[in-house]
């Protein structure tokens, strides 16, 4: 259980992933925060694909997905966090197959 003012929204469409860091209590974007989005994806085997980077001006944050014929069900997991503040979200996501 994580009690913390740091929000994380996350969309995830066909192509990619993106995630949103905000002050929970106002909505607010938040520039600069520490992101981490975890794919994990079928293609031969599992496989994980890991992007790590900070927030932009506008709280965003994007992960360009694995994509081919043979890949399939990408879930996302995402992890923010700003000094002692921190949020993240379950794993999730298209379960395109085919």
């Amino acid at each position: 259980l994580i009690l913390s003012d740091l929000a994380l929204i996350k969309k995830t469409d066909r192509n990619r992933s993106f995630v949103y860091v905000a002050d929970a209590r106002t909505g607010a974007p938040i520039n600069g925060a520490n992101v981490v989005l975890k794919e994990t994806y079928y293609e031969d085997g599992q496989k994980a694909s890991v992007a790590q980077g900070k927030s932009d001006d506008a709280g965003f944050f994007e992960k360009k997905l694995a994509r081919g014929k043979d890949v399939y069900s990408s879930n996302i997991a995402a992890f923010a966090w700003v000094g002692n503040r921190y949020a993240m979200t379950g794993q999730g996501g298209n379960y395109w197959y085919g």
